[in-house]
């Protein structure tokens, strides 16, 4: 009888979990990308190269401090993106760093953007440079996003330059996030085989912790 009695409450707390899951959750998703951003103290640089498509291959070539490079087409939108992202402390160094790299670009602090659908499939690859030469021989102009949907889609190639590292101090990424697996797969395979022909990709030994180093943009260390 005493089981029968708590079968209301029980009802009634199943009942709040489905509605946090259903309205709450989602949202919390939604804002979890920034957060990671804001609890880790990283600034953001937002760069408009214009029609310079050495802009980034410039910046990977003199780049001598922790930080990330970012090509993104956010979740809402078509345009094609550049970041540059630093800890804190080396705010105002990239910020000298990027005029005497780009003189004539213009640049302004901002804040995180939007990539991942969360109510679709995110997927996320490594690229497996051999040498910082060969990354260096990367041509990023060729990168081809044309398969990113304006609404639902979003999609990034990060270089991660970590100083000081056993290896290759760069680690490039790719993310793709989609409404469907076939979406965002087809937005992965464009990618790769527009900037990275010749070079191995591979699936991350562990993706959500891949991921977690790709929101945190930190070296990855061979996940």
């Amino acid at each position: 009888m005493a089981l029968i009695a708590l079968l209301p409450m029980a009802a009634l707390i199943f009942g709040l979990s489905l509605i946090f899951s259903l309205l709450l959750f989602p949202l919390f998703r939604l804002l979890f990308h920034r957060l990671f951003v804001e609890n880790h103290e990283l600034e953001i640089i937002e760069i408009f190269p214009d029609k310079d498509e050495k802009a980034v291959a410039k910046i990977i070539d003199k780049v001598d401090f922790k930080s990330a490079i970012e090509i993104s087409v956010r979740h809402l939108g078509k345009d094609t993106e550049y970041y540059m992202i630093v800890p804190k402390a080396f705010l105002e160094r990239a910020k000298k760093f990027i005029k005497e790299v780009l003189p004539n670009t213009r640049f302004k602090k901002t804040e995180d953007y939007p990539l991942f659908n969360y109510s679709g499939v995110t997927l996320a690859k490594a690229v497996v440079a051999e040498s910082e030469a060969q990354v260096r021989d990367i041509d990023f102009g060729k990168i081809d996003f044309s398969k990113v949907n304006e609404v639902g889609e979003g999609a990034v190639v990060q270089i991660v330059h970590t100083p000081r590292v056993p290896g290759v101090n760069f680690e490039i990424r790719i993310l793709s996030s989609a409404p469907s697996e076939y979406q965002a797969r087809e937005i992965m395979d464009t990618i790769a085989d527009s900037g990275f022909k010749g070079i191995k990709v591979r699936e991350p030994k562990d993706k959500v912790k891949f991921i977690h180093t790709i929101n945190f943009r930190e070296h990855s260390f061979g996940l």
